[in-house]
């Protein structure tokens, strides 16, 4: 066996046995660019956010975006393990949490959007890792349909479970999601392995917990002052 194809063969290990232990003893953030497809550009997209980022530690997600000068802020924090969901919204000094488990997390999606998942042959690489594309296909007809790609290469699999596209395989690294009335468009930009704190998947104290109907007109509000122009 030659020099060089051992060298192979032990890098190909080694990164496969790496990638198996991936999400189960790694942690980190992904930074994700955000871009609104479908918006005319107007003054209030200046207060738009431009980024997300998605922390992760010991089977749990942690997602924030923030518009610009934090006046307003979305996080949603995720227990894969236990199926635990929890929106968080800061609206100026305004601080409501929502808690659910899984029922409850679909009924929540499903009432804003279904989908039926397409899945395709594609793949593409996004920040180095090989990613499968889905097309997600609204059932509402008016609405575009939406391609994402997602990578089975981070050890983050059956994440999605909380999420509109359940059936996806894999942890999305690009995709569109619909929040507050606007389509967003996620594109990850960065995977930095770090250490995460465990708090930083705790509600904080400042935040109150609410229920269903109210969260539901806290984000009507957003929609009102920040969205409809």
């Amino acid at each position: 066996m030659s020099l060089l194809l051992m060298i192979v063969i032990v890098w190909f290990v080694a990164s496969c046995s790496s990638i198996s232990k991936a999400g189960a003893e790694t942690e980190g953030k992904i930074v994700y660019e955000l871009s609104y497809p479908y918006e005319t550009q107007s003054v209030m997209m200046d207060l738009y956010p431009k980024e997300m980022t998605v922390s992760f530690k010991d089977n749990k997600l942690h997602s924030s975006i923030r518009s610009e000068y934090d006046m307003l802020t979305t996080e949603f924090i995720i227990d894969n393990s236990k199926k635990e969901f929890a929106q968080l919204l800061k609206n100026m000094s305004k601080r409501s949490a929502l808690k659910m488990n899984q029922q409850e997390t679909r009924r929540w999606f499903d009432d804003q959007a279904k989908y039926r998942l397409e899945r395709t042959t594609e793949s593409k690489i996004i920040c180095g890792y090989k990613c499968y594309k889905t097309i997600a296909h609204p059932t509402d007809p008016s609405k575009p349909k939406i391609e994402i790609y997602a990578t089975r290469s981070l050890g983050l699999d059956n994440s999605n479970w909380w999420n509109p596209y359940r059936g996806i395989d894999g942890f999305m690294l690009a995709y569109d999601i619909e929040q507050y009335g606007i389509c967003m468009r996620m594109l990850a930009t960065q995977v930095n392995f770090e250490n995460v704190e465990a708090s930083e998947f705790d509600i904080p104290q400042t935040y109150a917990i609410t229920d269903v109907q109210t969260m539901q007109g806290l984000l009507t509000a957003v929609v009102d002052t920040y969205i409809k122009h």
